[in-house]
């Protein structure tokens, strides 16, 4: 697409901005991970280790600077996402006690 995704506005709300109100109703920590923009300055943010890897330098930077036994990745051009996703895997890990686990929505 050639653009930075995370600047993209739907109705007033950058991208960022819209995931990081979901999140905000299943955590109280949101991190957003590479540059700070005006839209998200008021967030938390780390900077990329390895700013040229694109999305997976990103998912190796969130996992990096976790200082929390479980997390929620989530990338910056999924605007539509919402809280019953998030509270609906954040209920899979429940009782769960594995080294590593992923978790995500299959649709058909």
């Amino acid at each position: 697409m050639g653009t930075d995704k995370s600047r993209l506005v739907l109705n007033g709300e950058s991208f960022v901005e819209r995931i990081a109100a979901e999140l905000a109703t299943v955590t109280s920590n949101v991190t957003v991970v590479g540059k700070e923009t005006n839209s998200t300055a008021a967030l938390q943010h780390v900077p990329d280790i390895f700013p040229k890897w694109g999305a997976l330098g990103g998912v190796h930077t969130a996992l990096a600077s976790c200082e929390t036994d479980w997390c929620l990745i989530v990338a910056c051009d999924f605007p539509f996402v919402t809280a019953e996703l998030f509270a609906r895997l954040a209920s899979l890990r429940e009782g769960r006690r594995y080294t590593s686990t992923a978790l995500f929505p299959l649709s058909n």
